[in-house]
Parts: structure tokens; C-alpha cells; sequence
């Protein structure tokens, strides 16, 4: 397997991704988009799991490799790298992995295109974009080791605003899969994974009870056999 890296412009801000060459006929191609501080190398190891399925990761503004504006970061502008990134990575009808803050992104694109997917993988997260509080800014640059990223991490936090989108989930017409922590640190809690189920008819809600929000551990092998096996479900649908 080769992985390849490039860079796509969504106006003046460059993106970097990175794309393995994996086989068209190894079935649907699957996209990573990163949670909000995450970037295209988190998914390196994935590629290699997932060989020789063709896989893509990106990086948000502000994120991994990508360019880092001095403003530009609301949700709207999130959304909008990723179909600047699908727009010119071409793909055929890929499943979209959207994991934590990531997730309501890839909600966004499936509405917005339910003809270009094939399939959408929710990691741990409600049908919302959040508010972010100050708060946030210090426990994410402390947390993930960022101090030095504080304009970025604040540049974020200032722009978000509430975004609900429960009520774009019926203009999604491909299955879902719907993954979430079993313990407290979860960000996906049982009510709203009912209402999931409730608005999405072509969806499935697996709940991995030892993890939090960290899906893939303590059981990374869990996690990806639960992807793979929805992959393959969507691969005898082409």
C-alpha cells in the first residue's frame, strides 16, 4: 500500500490530506473526518488496517498540516473543507466516518449530498454542533498537550455557535452507524441515541459499554471489526 498527501485550497486556506491507493474493487472507499482538534496522520494506522479498501483522512483548518487563518473557523467554514476535499478527491460514493465534533460535520455533508455517500459512521456524538465554552480552550490545550496552539484553540471556541441538526438527519438516505461510549466520559448518551433510531430508519446503534469516548479502546479490535463489518454490509449494496 502507498499513501499519498496533498493539499486542496477551499479558497485561500490549503488542506492537507492523505489517501491510500487502495484497490476500486475492494469495496466502498472510506473517509475519516478528524474530531475537532484531530487531524489527517491520527488515521495512518486505519489505512493499514483497512487495506486494501481505498481510504482518505483530512485536515480541518487550523489542523495537522493544513493552513492555519487567522479566522474562518465556524461550523460553516468546517463544512466546507470537507467538500472542497471530496469535490476534489473524486471518490465513488465513500462511507463517511465522522468521530466526536467531526461527527455533526459529516451529518452536514450527508444532508446536504445523500446521492455522494454511501454510508455514514457516527463516533460518539449527538446531532449538534456545540457552543464551546472558555472553559474549553485551557482543558483542550492541556489535555492534548497543545499549549503552544492557543490562537488556534480560541480562534475555535470564539466562532462556534449551537448547531442543531436533528432535523437534517431525514435528508440522509444511506444506512448509518451509529457508535457510542458506554461510560461517563461518553459524548453520546441513550436518549439521544434513540433519537437516532427515531430519525434515522436506516440506522444501527452499538454501544461499546468499557469505553468512553475513546471508541477504540480498551478493545481497538472491537472497534475496527464493528467498522468492518458495517463497510461490508454497505459493499454488497453497490
Amino acid at each position: 500500500m502507498e499513501i499519498v498527501q496533498y493539499w486542496v485550497a477551499n479558497n485561500s486556506v490549503r488542506l492537507h490530506v492523505i489517501e491510500s491507493d487502495g484497490d476500486t474493487e475492494a469495496g466502498v472507499p472510506l473517509v475519516f473526518i478528524p474530531g475537532g482538534l484531530g487531524a489527517a496522520d491520527d488515521y495512518l494506522a486505519e489505512f493499514e488496517t483497512f487495506d486494501p479498501r481505498r481510504c482518505l483522512a483530512m485536515s480541518l483548518r487550523g489542523q495537522g498540516k493544513s493552513d492555519v487563518p487567522d479566522k474562518g473557523y465556524a461550523f460553516s467554514d468546517f463544512v466546507g473543507d470537507i467538500e472542497t476535499v471530496m469535490l476534489a478527491a473524486g471518490l465513488d460514493k465513500p462511507c463517511l466516518l465522522g468521530y466526536s465534533m467531526g461527527a455533526p460535520m459529516a451529518i452536514e455533508y450527508a444532508a446536504r449530498y445523500p446521492e455522494a455517500v454511501s454510508g455514514l459512521i457516527i463516533g460518539d456524538y449527538p446531532a449538534q454542533y456545540p457552543k464551546l465554552s472558555p472553559a474549553w480552550v485551557d482543558s483542550a490545550m492541556f489535555t492534548l498537550g497543545r499549549l503552544a496552539d492557543k490562537p488556534i484553540i480560541k480562534a475555535i471556541q470564539a466562532e462556534s455557535e449551537q448547531a442543531g441538526l436533528w432535523e437534517r438527519l431525514p435528508q440522509i438516505s444511506c444506512p448509518v452507524l451509529i457508535l457510542r461510549g458506554g461510560l461517563p466520559d461518553a459524548k453520546l448518551n441513550e436518549a439521544d441515541a434513540d433519537k437516532y433510531r427515531q430519525l434515522l430508519p436506516q440506522s444501527y446503534v452499538i454501544t461499546f459499554p468499557r469505553s468512553g469516548h475513546a471508541l477504540w479502546e480498551p478493545d481497538y479490535n472491537q472497534f475496527i471489526t464493528t467498522v468492518r463489518t458495517f463497510l461490508r454490509s454497505l459493499d454488497l449494496r453497490r
